[in-house]
């Protein structure tokens, strides 16, 4: 399994450099570390900018909901407003709107002109100074009143151009609220593409920052020799006797029993393929009879594993720049129903038992009173 990312974030508490120290004694890439940390940290940075802007188009939702919720109140006025019967609800009304709808002339101002023309005298008019500005200039319109168009249902929308110096990177809820309805249209478009390319970002970095953390070894222990190779690999326990003696080669053993059928392996199989027979079979059944016993004795359960893994498991468990080229696998379609569009379905071979073991509790939290879980591993082998 790969490292925890947390051990790579120093403001998580990990220590990068024990990591880098952990490289180098392994003689691996130290420059993979600073691959990590930096594509993570910009991982980071781009996650922060989704939640930013999914939150900016929730912004941009609630205001331009907000503005047509107000422009309902204060745009179709011509019922509420002609119906009134005096001067003074008039003036209130002119305080605040320019004209019956809001904001732009429509005929329900002319209604209104007319009525007010027939109903009362300038001097009763002129004593309200807001209805007093809007019937004289209603008046100034003179014949292009009867063109005005009917009352409007919707707000106008405001300016189309979104200032240039509003930006993703710099806008505030509450330079929103100055905008208009058009305008937070405007840039809820740009917005919807800033999330897009970012969403792009995200996969980019975290496929880079990924394939660099599966190049990483585990943490070695303390009691692991130092060493390129497998010449200085430290001598644990010694069992029985363990002086070399010049005897019959494996190859040797094998023929002398008439225990294998390499040429027709080789035919039917191709290299490396053979046939296994007689005694050696039933030497290799007790063999694995024998090994069972012993550990299951010691407390450890028997697990027979699949021979395939899915793609995304063997990454989580194997070395992703090299299985992929020294891993057989097996590519086929999950459905064969003609015209049935499915993903093509890759598999591989498992190496070892200990692959599909590695992955047995795979998004499974474990507790620690039922620790240390101990398996022993049988299967076919695909190398």
């Amino acid at each position: 399994m790969v490292l925890d990312l947390d051990l790579f974030r120093s403001d998580r508490g990990g220590n990068p450099d024990k990591i880098r120290e952990n490289q180098k004694k392994r003689f691996k890439d130290l420059t993979l570390v600073d691959v990590i940390i930096d594509n993570d940290s910009k991982w980071r940075q781009y996650r922060h900018n989704g939640d930013t802007y999914n939150r900016l188009k929730n912004v941009c939702s609630k205001e331009i909901g907000d503005k047509m919720k107000k422009a309902k109140h204060r745009i179709v006025k011509d019922d509420k407003v002609t119906k009134k019967t005096d001067l003074q609800s008039f003036n209130s009304h002119f305080a605040e709107f320019s004209y019956v709808d809001g904001f732009v002339p429509t005929m329900a101002d002319t209604h209104l002109w007319e009525r007010i023309s027939k109903e009362y005298n300038s001097t009763e008019i002129d004593a309200f100074p807001y209805l007093y500005r809007w019937f004289h200039h209603m008046n100034s319109f003179g014949s292009e009143r009867q063109t005005f168009h009917a009352s409007q249902k919707k707000e106008p929308m405001g300016e189309d151009d979104l200032p240039p110096s509003i930006t993703v990177a710099n806008i505030t809820p509450e330079v929103m609220k100055t905008l208009s309805i058009n305008q937070i249209k405007k840039f809820r478009a740009v917005l919807d593409k800033a999330i897009i390319d970012n969403e792009a970002n995200v996969a980019t970095v975290e496929l880079a920052r990924n394939a660099a953390l599966s190049e990483i070894g585990n943490m070695l222990h303390d009691s692991v020799p130092i060493s390129n190779n497998e010449e200085e690999n430290a001598v644990v326990h010694l069992h029985g006797d363990v002086t070399q003696r010049k005897k019959y080669s494996h190859v040797d053993l094998v023929h002398m029993v008439d225990g294998v059928e390499a040429d027709a392996g080789a035919m039917v199989a191709g290299g490396r393929g053979y046939y296994l027979k007689g005694p050696l079979v039933l030497m290799q059944t007790a063999l694995v009879q024998m090994a069972l016993h012993r550990w299951v004795a010691k407390g450890y359960v028997p697990i027979y594993t699949p021979f395939f893994m899915r793609k995304e498991i063997m990454q989580a468990v194997a070395q992703l720049a090299q299985f992929d080229e020294e891993l057989y696998k097996v590519i086929g379609k999950g459905s064969e129903k003609v015209g049935e569009e499915v993903p093509v379905d890759e598999k591989y071979l498992i190496a070892t038992s200990e692959q599909p073991i590695a992955a047995l509790h795979r998004d499974q939290w474990l507790a620690e009173a039922s620790l240390p879980i101990r398996y022993v591993g049988q299967s076919t082998c695909f190398r």
